[in-house]
């Protein structure tokens, strides 16, 4: 009878059934795919299947009947194939009853279905034809709202594309522990280490913890430091999510170069306390050679201070001035020995070498200076010092009136001389202020000598 009902459609018409129904089998093939890969509804996919099926069983009946063959399998007698119409409706119904968030999809093609049911086709012959191409159409409606879902909106299949772009290893779980979500890099990272990465959630974990124990890499709680077989360090963490269907996730990241320069930074903090702690030995160092050098430059400015007041007056004393005008010039000397002895260490060597000839002048000798001090200040310092000591011993130890001071330069070398003709009145000794002086002048490479045959000459040298 279903011979007869195929038989009654015009050749045109049996074309454009073959034809509708070949593009159900194709849609109902894509949909069984989308199912399977992104909505993952494994039963709705095998409904989907049977549909495919089913739709592939007219094609062959149609495509027989127009051939003029009487071998059709669609034959409603054919047991093995005529009834395979009530397997896709149970299907049907029971995608209806587990899936319920697919029913909007099912429904439609459960009511046409049951046009191709045998009983119907007895019946209503040219409504089963109305039938397959209200499927044909439904199921070009679905394959077009699955593509615009993967193309537009979210969905498993465009979650799993993002996370795969992410170089972190991701992986999410369900409430009862399976995997829910995994993206390549996790995936890649798991089997590497040798853990299945389609283990549950607990397991991972627990092969987690033994890895990083026997690797001996400790961590805070909730994360773990695994190392993998190409010596990338990854650090797992484990957290909760909630409001959602996954209930924790697992992020591996690759903190490689994160340690590689948290250890160089931990070898250049260690280098840096190192220095620091020599600078304060050498600061502390410092400190003790400053005061030990300000207290003997101190000391010796006092000395030639003193000596020199002392041997002026020892000059008005061996000499029995008593003219007012020269005893007022001696007492404004003593009474700014206080003042100079405190401005010797802002003075200028320039300033002293004028107050020396000042001095000198009061008690009665005629200091000459041919020549300048050196340009640098540490040089015409020991100069200054070279002559005020000079002049105190020329004080003390001649009856000169006069004193040639003669400053020149020759082969980088500078060269202080002083020289008296007065008579040496006893034999010059070495004590503090001349050895003091040859000591600081060999500092710095220079010399000190003193010739007391004929004139009394001093002459010291430093070097440029």
């Amino acid at each position: 009878m279903a011979e007869e009902i195929l038989s009654s459609f015009s050749p045109s018409q049996l074309a454009v059934l073959t034809t509708v129904a070949i593009l159900a089998v194709l849609e109902a093939s894509l949909l069984v795919m989308g199912q399977l890969l992104v909505s993952r509804h494994y039963l709705a996919a095998l409904f989907q299947l049977s549909v495919a099926i089913e739709m592939g069983y007219i094609v062959w009946a149609l495509a027989t009947v127009n051939i003029n063959s009487r071998a059709g399998i669609f034959l409603l007698e054919d047991v093995n194939f005529g009834w395979f119409v009530l397997v896709t409706l149970g299907l049907a119904l029971a995608t209806l009853w587990r899936c319920r968030e697919v029913r909007f999809e099912i429904l439609p093609l459960f009511i046409a279905l049951c046009f191709l049911s045998p009983v119907f086709l007895h019946s209503y012959g040219k409504v089963a034809a109305v039938a397959v191409i209200a499927i044909c159409v439904w199921l070009g409606m679905l394959l077009w709202r699955m593509w615009r879902e993967i193309t537009m909106d979210v969905t498993r299949f465009s979650l799993k594309t993002a996370l795969d772009s992410f170089p972190q290893g991701l992986q999410f779980f369900t409430r009862s522990g399976a995997t829910l979500l995994t993206n390549t890099t996790m995936n890649d990272l798991l089997r590497d280490i040798g853990i299945n990465p389609l283990l549950r959630r607990r397991d991972i974990i627990g092969a987690l913890e033994q890895l990083a124990a026997a690797q001996r890499h400790f961590e805070a709680d909730k994360l773990l430091r695994v190392q993998d077989s190409r010596g990338r360090m990854w650090l797992f963490r484990e957290t909760e999510l909630h409001g959602t269907r996954s209930d924790s996730q697992l992020v591996a990241t690759d903190v490689t170069t994160d340690l590689q320069l948290s250890r160089k930074l931990d070898s250049q903090i260690a280098v840096l306390r190192e220095n620091q702690a020599r600078m304060l030995r050498m600061t502390a160092a410092l400190d003790r050679e400053l005061g030990e050098t300000l207290k003997l430059a101190t000391r010796n400015h006092i000395h030639d201070v003193l000596a020199q007041r002392i041997s002026y007056v020892h000059r008005f004393l061996e000499d029995g001035v008593d003219s007012p005008q020269r005893l007022h010039s001696l007492q404004k000397i003593l009474l700014a020995l206080r003042v100079d002895i405190a401005a010797g260490q802002v003075t200028t060597p320039e300033t002293w070498l004028g107050t020396l000839v000042d001095i000198a002048a009061v008690v009665g000798v005629n200091l000459e200076v041919e020549g300048r001090l050196p340009p640098y200040q540490a040089q015409a310092e020991l100069f200054v010092r070279v002559l005020r000591e000079s002049l105190t011993n020329v004080l003390i130890h001649t009856s000169a009136s006069e004193v040639k001071v003669r400053i020149w330069e020759d082969e980088a070398i500078y060269f202080l001389s002083v020289t008296n003709p007065g008579e040496v009145n006893r034999p010059i000794v070495f004590g503090t202020g001349l050895t003091g002086l040859k000591t600081r002048l060999a500092e710095v490479s220079g010399t000190l000598e003193v010739n007391e045959s004929g004139d009394f000459t001093l002459t010291a040298s430093i070097p440029v």
